[in-house]
């Protein structure tokens, strides 16, 4: 928890921020108010009203801790301002004002008092900061940058001030600006854990997996409780934990969220991202009984579902997928292109090609931007019979991604079925382009290049996919195994595969 009261002439005001990132709750310095009331200033009861702006303000002073009267009472000291009192003295009034609005969570309407405060007082450097506060409260986190920019700009180049810009930079997704505060904050403050974990988390957008593992075991060591200012025991171990997934490391990945589901046993995320893990290391029934036991704990967690329906459809079994996906699409407010294509693909699997076609046509109205929809679409047109619609379908998703590697080799594999040999050859080279590890694409090079009668080349792009792919020797039951994962591959594809395969094994 940050929490720095700044003190100038006058007494100050706790103002306190709710941090939105991680979730992430803390207390954020205090700005004064830059006057306190004269010591003359007659008293003025709770329901009274004042006869001047002084007598107004000065009682609105006294009433620290009543909002709601503070709020009045400065309201009637705006009102009653007249030129002889100062354009500050009102500029002030402004600002204390916004201070209590935005003590009552009011914070679009305290953000407007403390514009006004600074038309009338350009210089007034607090304004800037506790209007930056307010924006942030709002989730307005750009506007909220540029604030505390100002603040900083003005004088309050403090390690604080850094902090909060970092924090609003990090939500607002500029990482890079939000590293660089919590450098600076880092340097010229105290170390905590909640400043490291932020960092982390910055790092971790940025794909630097690594530098956030490294900042996630700082925190650690800071604040063994796994906490680390995110108020839900061990948070950050499941952060580490997703650092270390990310690199593949999957044993301490595994490690981390079993350390954070004994600190929290009811953290159905930590159930996720240890199943997760589970799953690249091909342990299929502990990463089946996190999810159960993640959706369980949380009846609502859409993901899990959706994970739980791959992992079934990894196993063939079909209704039970389907039966999780079902369950993740009656939930609100979910990504239903995502879900609509996963079911979709597991009607696909088993053949049931005008449900699979259903389903991708609901993903793409769900999100017309969804490249994938309209490529699987294709896949199952051309399953059905009907490739040559499918071309369409190609041509739409690669509108939408140009570079989308998976387009080009679907469309490849829908012009060989067309017999468009040529233009199947030149989209199998694209994709190859984009994915030169695609051992899938060197497939569909190689059966151009058999049916073409250009058996040496076909022979030596088997063994191409064979080299980045060896699971491909074991014939048959390899390419059984791809059914499952929605592969396209015609029954005479699949033969002419087969026999290549055996060829060169």
């Amino acid at each position: 928890m940050v929490k720095t009261t700044l003190f100038r002439s006058g007494s100050a005001l706790t103002v306190c921020l709710a941090l939105a990132l991680l979730p992430v709750t803390g207390c954020a310095p205090a700005i004064p108010r830059k006057t306190a009331p004269a010591k003359d200033a007659p008293g003025i009861s709770a329901s009274a009203s004042c006869a001047n702006f002084l007598n107004c303000t000065a009682a609105a002073y006294e009433r620290t801790g009543k909002v709601s009267d503070q709020i009045r009472l400065y309201s009637e000291a705006i009102a009653a301002w007249t030129t002889a009192d100062g354009a500050k003295n009102l500029s002030l009034a402004y600002a204390n004002r916004g201070i209590s609005l935005y003590a009552s969570s009011k914070y679009g309407d305290s953000i407007k008092d403390f514009g006004k405060a600074l038309e009338l007082d350009p210089d007034y450097t607090a304004a800037y900061y506790n209007r930056g506060l307010a924006y942030h409260s709002s989730g307005n986190y750009s506007k909220a940058a540029e604030d505390f920019t100002s603040a900083i700009s003005s004088g309050m180049d403090y390690p604080f001030v850094y902090r909060l810009r970092g924090i609003a930079k990090l939500n607002s997704e500029d990482y890079s600006g939000a590293i660089e505060d919590f450098n600076a904050a880092a340097l010229s403050g105290e170390p905590d854990a909640l400043l490291y974990r932020n960092r982390a988390a910055a790092r971790y957008a940025l794909k630097d997996c690594a530098g956030a593992a490294e900042d996630y075991s700082v925190a650690l060591l800071l604040d063994r409780t796994g906490d680390c200012g995110s108020g839900t025991p061990g948070a950050v171990f499941a952060d580490r934990g997703a650092a270390y997934y990310c690199l593949k490391d999957y044993d301490r990945a595994i490690d981390d969220h079993t350390e954070a589901k004994r600190l929290d046993p009811r953290n159905a995320r930590t159930l996720y991202g240890r199943a997760a893990a589970y799953k690249k290391k091909g342990d299929m029934a502990s990463a089946a009984g996190d999810l159960e036991q993640a959706v369980i704990l949380d009846p609502e967690y859409a993901d899990a579902y959706v994970s739980l329906g791959n992992l079934h459809r990894k196993k063939k079994e079909y209704e039970l997928a389907i039966s999780y996906y079902n369950k993740a699409l009656a939930l609100p407010g979910q990504k239903k292109d995502v879900i609509y294509n996963n079911r979709g693909l597991t009607h696909y699997c088993a053949r049931d090609y005008d449900k699979a076609i259903a389903d991708f046509s609901s993903a793409a109205a769900a999100n017309p931007a969804n490249a994938k929809a309209y490529v699987n679409r294709a896949m199952a047109k051309c399953q059905a019979g009907n490739c040559r619609e499918a071309l369409p379908d190609c041509e739409k998703a690669l509108k939408i991604d140009p570079g989308y590697s998976a387009g080009y080799g679907v469309r490849g594999y829908v012009n060989y079925e067309l017999g468009d040999y040529s233009r199947a050859e030149e989209d199998f080279k694209k994709t190859v382009e984009l994915s030169p590890s695609n051992w899938d694409a060197f497939f569909g090079l190689a059966l151009v290049s058999e049916r073409s009668g250009e058996f040496a080349a076909a022979d030596a792009w088997i063994k191409k996919a064979m080299e980045l792919e060896p699971g491909i020797k074991k014939g048959a039951a390899f390419l059984e195994g791809l059914e499952s994962e929605g592969y396209f591959y015609t029954p005479g594809q699949k033969e002419t595969l087969l026999a290549l395969i055996g060829r060169n094994s």
